[in-house]
């Protein structure tokens, strides 16, 4: 994902579009606090490109089948302007 942000600043795009993932057999709680962390830690580099999550149709527990998921990413890494839906 870093990757991708940095490629897409360097094309001057105004955002990358990342889907979120399953969490698999662990659970849809296990894999909101995977993506959080993941998100912090992208979220401390120094870039202006949005980070726009996709939603997932909610099969197999995908993360991004439900709108409160998203308002928890958010709200867990302190609502950074950067991160969109």
């Amino acid at each position: 994902l870093e990757e991708e942000i940095e490629r897409a600043a360097i094309l001057k795009a105004s955002l990358v579009v990342t889907h979120l993932g399953s969490a698999g057999e662990a659970g849809k709680k296990v894999g909101v606090r995977q993506v959080v962390k993941a998100m912090e830690k992208v979220l401390e580099r120094d870039f202006s490109v949005a980070l726009l999550m996709e939603n997932s149709a909610g099969g197999g527990n995908s993360v991004g089948s439900e709108w409160e998921e998203f308002r928890e990413i958010i709200d867990r890494v302190g609502g950074d302007e950067r991160l969109k839906v």
